[in-house]
């Protein structure tokens, strides 16, 4: 692997990041042409919706998850940490 410097990894990600904006405004186009406003607001009206459970959902379970097999095998109780 060859070593790469500060500055050619940050332009890559910079331009990496330019594409992906692009492609999403693109896509943010075609989408509102194809539902229409009607389905331009209800998408709006689910997304906090969906921002809070993916945020509830990642908070802490597989931390938690992890802990609870660790303990498992560290006791031997290996009929656990196949049931967690």
């Amino acid at each position: 692997m060859t070593k790469q410097s500060l500055f050619k990894g940050t332009m890559i990600l910079t331009v990496a990041a330019f594409i992906t904006k692009i492609l999403g405004f693109a896509n943010g186009i075609v989408l509102a042409n194809v539902i229409g406003p009607e389905g331009v607001g209800l998408i709006m009206m689910a997304m906090p919706v969906t921002g809070l459970l993916i945020t509830l959902t990642t908070l802490g379970l597989p931390i938690a998850i992890s802990k609870l097999v660790a303990e498992a095998e560290i006791k031997g109780n290996y009929r656990r940490v196949k049931k967690s």
